[in-house]
């Protein structure tokens, strides 16, 4: 896995090719696609996702803050879809890539939760 720290401005150029987006404004939550049109400013928490990709939006301190992060061919990971209820607003299912890692005793525990598929 590896985790970097992005400047605002190319996080939204990269966001934007990414397939898929789980975004919160406080006017709504979207879950699918990634729209054309994204006003990153209303954005309070948004992850924009593929299978190996997340980059990551959400408020520090009053400022926006964007991180991306990769999976990486050697991390162990659990992987689960999940069937979405409100299908009709959220699409049908969503995927969730859990990466695991050891503590110093070489006992596994979850060291990040990423989103990494999205049906409609």
């Amino acid at each position: 896995m590896k985790t970097e720290k992005l400047q605002h401005e190319i996080a939204m150029d990269m966001a934007k090719t990414l397939p898929f987006a789980l975004i919160r404004t406080f006017e709504d939550v979207y879950l699918g696609k990634t729209p054309e049109n994204i006003d990153f400013h209303k954005i309070i928490d948004a992850k924009f996702f593929n299978e190996n990709t997340e980059i990551r939006f959400f408020m520090k301190n009053g400022l926006q803050n964007s991180v991306l992060i990769k999976t990486e061919p050697n991390d162990d990971c659990l992987i689960a879809t999940y069937n979405l209820d409100n299908n009709k607003k959220f699409g049908n299912r969503l995927t969730v890539k859990r990466i695991l890692s050891a503590d110093e005793d070489g006992q596994a525990y979850i060291a990040l939760t990423c989103l990494s598929k999205w049906e409609g």
